[in-house]
């Protein structure tokens, strides 16, 4: 007997935007200057929460997305990279993406290929991925 989890969609989007509205919250509130662990943290945990659920539910693209919003995230919070305004745009930017792939899960709209594909190339050369 196998688990069918596509009843389970509704609550990984629902979870999802809860996480998405988190880190856009927290990554509007980032001060260049003095980033705080704490909200670093958060930031970080609520992107690793979207890409699990992402990842168990086969949605590869949104997983491919927050993996490379992880990894960047993981750099500032070991403080190998700087938080800066561009870093805070591209987190913007991200949680944009991210907002647009939930929706289309959806149905609410379709994504923009070409965008998330800019998107998810940014973030993976900001965290170092050739």
């Amino acid at each position: 007997m196998s688990l069918d989890i596509s009843r389970f969609h509704q609550v990984f989007i629902d979870e999802a935007i809860e996480h998405i509205n988190a880190l856009e919250s927290l990554a509007l509130k980032l001060d260049p200057a003095k980033p705080q662990a704490e909200e670093l943290n958060a930031i970080f945990r609520a992107a690793h929460s979207i890409k699990g659920g992402a990842a168990t539910f086969g949605f590869e693209g949104l997983a491919q997305l927050t993996h490379a919003l992880e990894t960047v995230l993981d750099q500032v919070r070991n403080q190998t990279m700087a938080v800066t305004d561009d870093l805070i745009k591209l987190l913007l930017t991200a949680t944009d993406c991210l907002r647009a792939h939930v929706a289309s899960l959806q149905g609410g709209q379709t994504i923009d290929q070409e965008i998330e594909a800019k998107v998810l190339e940014q973030l993976q050369r900001a965290g170092g991925a050739e």
